[in-house]
């Protein structure tokens, strides 16, 4: 990490706190290493950039009710970007069911999500994160 990605992004290094790293890969004859230029908490991160999740539910689950009671009270309490898909397992294959109107989009918080993540009647989930993109970096040249 050089000194201009260490001045505007080291105050998120911390020991055991996990970070997403945004970078380059650059191979040489040392072999590969990464130049960091960007890095972000984790939490904060994800929150951001998730587009979609896919929740994939037991249908025949008797807790499969409160957990969609949980999913609204949980999408009402934090508007945001994040589309919301429901698709039910059956015989090991995901059938979707339905994508949730834009109105109903939320912001995934990292708390809430693992609440919802560890319910009885969720059986996985597919999340679609936003294509990382580094953000412009101004370089200085000759006036000429």
């Amino acid at each position: 990490m050089y000194a201009d990605a260490y001045e505007a992004h080291g105050k998120s290094l911390a020991e055991n706190q996990p970070v997403v790293v945004l970078g380059t890969v650059m191979k040489g004859n040392d072999g590969a290493r990464l130049n960091v230029k960007e890095l972000y908490p984790l939490d904060g991160y994800v929150a951001n950039n998730i587009r979609k999740v896919t929740w994939l539910l037991s249908p025949a689950h008797p807790e499969l009710p409160d957990f969609l009671r949980q999913l609204r009270a949980t999408i009402n309490g934090s508007g945001g970007d994040t589309r919301v898909e429901l698709a039910f397992v059956f015989e090991d294959r995901a059938a979707p069911v339905a994508e949730a109107p834009a109105s109903l989009n939320w912001r995934v918080v990292p708390a809430a999500f693992a609440t919802l993540r560890a319910h009885p009647a969720v059986a996985g989930l597919l999340a679609e994160a936003r294509r990382p993109e580094l953000k412009e970096v101004k370089r200085w040249g000759r006036k000429g």
